[in-house]
Order: structure tokens, then sequence, then C-alpha cells
């Protein structure tokens, strides 16, 4: 190293293990292939680095033997699927996860297609593709036939890149169509029949499923988010939530968010801590992370069409657009966007609102949502669209058919849709 390198990077006593000043954080030094190779190990901690640095020098330098092995055009499907996963991992943008998921699309193509991993990849032609899919889709739900597909495609690129072969045998797969899942979400009633079910099971844990079912429907964050909130992200002076998903994958976009808390909401993390008020900020507000054994009993008890901790995520958001709440609004209540103090005005200011309102010429009583002709009525009579705000939080909501009646009837009569909120 330079003498200005010195400054910046300190030496140890285990070879090719470097350690950068500024940040303290541990890289690996080393050459693979003539090629010198910087790679951080993502840790300040000496012996954390030292265990995982074998690791990290034994990926670089298998990587690099695949490709010289296959420099000369012989590959077979497996060899190439190896060349796929070691890309993979060594990816910086993809989430473990994520990871863990291409390998298990590769699993699946193995255990249909026992025979391909062993035929040279020149061998493997169109047709034989096209057979696997029929079978294969005959398996699997589309979604996975979709990204196996996209998966095979892949490892026959690498072979296109090795030289092993000039034309990739899977670009002609069709996809198949994916149909969206018909929501049937429960009424309020359900809702809270479904909460009290899974409440008194009976289970030493079933008073805190029954906490994480309610934390999600109030403030639509994520089940994996919700694990990792602790009581130091609850902020009961402004009233929000701040989200910051797994600490070193953060949320699903990448980012960190605040969520404003609905009154129900807060009325709930309030009595949680007064229920627990010796657990140190840094403690996890939600006791369980999972509770889909404990929803699918409960929902079957009561009669209910099962849900999962997503189906939760829409239930907020559903609410929230039959209510009257602006779709811009909601989304960036999920999605974190930049006008936060917009965003928390209009969830908590109109989440108390009990009314609809008219424009100016007064205030007309709110007698139901569920009746499209009565909205375009009020539209008509208020000679402005209606202002449309929050009802109480789970005060009796309608069907998710409603939209589309709502949607058909102010066709109809020519009704402009809502555009301004007070």
């Amino acid at each position: 190293m330079s003498t200005s390198d010195e400054k910046v990077w300190q030496t140890t006593a285990v070879q090719n293990l470097v350690r950068y000043r500024p940040s303290g954080t541990y890289f690996a030094r080393f050459r693979v292939g003539g090629k010198l190779v910087w790679k951080s190990l993502k840790t300040a901690t000496f012996s954390v680095a030292k265990q995982r640095l074998p690791d990290t020098l034994r990926e670089h330098r298998s990587k690099l033997e695949v490709f010289a092995a296959f420099a000369d055009g012989k590959m077979t499907v497996s060899d190439a699927a190896d060349v796929y996963l070691h890309k993979v991992r060594a990816s910086v943008s993809l989430k473990p996860r994520s990871k863990d998921y291409c390998e298990m699309m590769i699993d699946f193509i193995r255990r249909s297609w026992p025979s391909l991993f062993a035929t040279d990849v020149r061998k493997v032609t169109q047709r034989d593709c096209e057979a696997w899919l029929s079978r294969y889709q005959q398996q699997y739900a589309p979604s996975v036939v979709n990204n196996s597909i996209g998966t095979l495609r892949a490892t026959f690129d690498q072979a296109i890149r090795t030289g092993a072969r000039f034309n990739n045998p899977a670009s002609g797969l069709s996809r198949m169509k994916i149909r969206q899942k018909r929501l049937e979400l429960p009424s309020r009633e359900e809702f809270l029949r479904f909460v009290d079910e899974i409440r008194n099971a009976g289970a030493r844990q079933s008073k805190d499923c029954a906490s994480l079912v309610c934390s999600l429907a109030y403030s639509e964050v994520r089940v994996g988010e919700a694990k990792h909130i602790t009581w130091s992200d609850v902020n009961f002076t402004r009233h929000q939530l701040h989200v910051r998903g797994d600490p070193e994958t953060a949320t699903k976009n990448g980012e960190t968010r605040y969520v404003p808390m609905i009154p129900e909401l807060e009325q709930m993390l309030i009595e949680l801590r007064a229920q627990r008020p010796n657990e140190p900020a840094t403690a996890t507000v939600m006791r369980v992370f999972e509770c889909q054994n404990s929803m699918t009993h409960a929902a079957a008890k009561i009669g209910m069409k099962g849900i999962t901790h997503h189906d939760l995520r829409h239930l907020f958001a559903t609410i929230c657009i039959e209510s009257g709440v602006d779709i811009p609004t909601v989304i960036a209540v999920a999605r974190a966007q930049r006008r936060r103090h917009v965003v928390h005005e209009n969830v908590r200011t109109l989440a108390s609102r009990p009314q609809l309102r008219a424009g100016p010429t007064g205030e007309l009583p709110c007698r139901s949502l569920t009746n499209p002709a009565d909205i375009c009525e009020r539209n008509r009579a208020g000679g402005s669209p209606v202002i449309f705000s929050y009802r109480p939080w789970l005060a009796g909501f309608p069907s998710c058919s409603v939209l589309t009646q709502i949607a058909s009837m102010r066709q109809e009569l020519d009704c402009k849709t809502p555009s301004n909120y007070s």
C-alpha cells in the first residue's frame, strides 16, 4: 500500500483482511486470476470478519474456476445452473430471501426434470423445454411457473455468455396468465368476532396473536415489518410509527417510512405499553411474529372465509378507500411518500370525522355509503363534488362490490369524482 492508503486502510494479523479506518468496517483484499479484489465483509467486529473471510475467498475463487473450466465451450445444464447461482449469491442488489427463492426455483426445475441437469447444454432443444413446461404447469401455481421459466432462461443465458451454445431454447416458452386474487374481506362484525375468537382461543399466546392481527389491520404494515417494530419506534407525541423493517435489508423497497397511528391503533399500543411498562425501548412491540394458524382456525370457527396476514393490508386500504379517503393518500401511507405531514394530517384528522360533507351549501347528514344513488344525490344537492372524509375506523364498512356499483352509478348520472379533501 502507498502512504496515503495506509492512513485509510489498516492491516491486520490475518492475511487478506484489512480494516477501513473511517468506518471501522473490515474488507477482504485478495487477488483472483491476477486481479485485485476488494470485498466488504459488512462488519466492524474483528472476530466476525475473521469468520466471514474464508467463505468470501472461496466464493470468488470458485467463481473464477467455473468460468475457466467452461472456456472451451463444454458445459452441462448443471454447470450453467451453478454459474447462475454463483452470480445470484454474489449480487448485492438482491435480498437474502430473493436469493433463496432463486435456489428454490432451480430445485423445483431439477425435481420436475431430473435428466436435464446431466445433459450437455448444447443438446437441449426448444421442444424439450416445451414438453417440460406442459408437465410443469400442471403441478405448480402460475406465479411459480412464470418464475421458473425466467430462471431456466437465465440458466441458459449463462451458457450463451461462456460460448457453450448460441441461442436460448427457453426463450420461446409462454408465461401463464395470473388471475388476480378475488378478495373476500370480512365485514365489521366478522372482523371483530374474528379477533375475539383468536384472543379467546385458550392458547398460551392467543392474546399476542390477536394484538398482531389488530396491528396489521390498523397500520397497513407488512407482517415482516411488524416484527421489527420496537417501542422506540412508537411516537405517541406525534402519533406515528417508524417502520424500519429488517435491520440489514430494511423494508421491501429498501426504505424506512413513518405510518400515522389511527386512534384504534394508538389505543391498543397504549394498553400494551401499560401492561408491559418495564420493557426496554429496544424490545419488540409484538411478541409473536406470525399467527396464520390461529387466523385459519378462528375463521373456520366463525364461518368466515380464511384470510392471510397480507389480506389485512388490503383490509386497511379497502376500508380507507370506501370511507372516502383519496387513493394517493392511501398509497402514501403504505409507501411513505415525501408529503408525510399531509398524509399524517389526512389520516389522523379525518379518521374522527363521522359524516360526508357537501360543498359550500352546507353539511348533509351521511345516511349510508352503501347506497350509490345516495352519494350521487349529495353531489347534485350540494352543487359541487362531495368532499369525502374518513368515517371512524371499523364504524361499519360496505362490501368490496360497492366501489363497482358507485362507479357505475356515477357514469349513469354523470357525477364527478371528488378531488378536493378537507
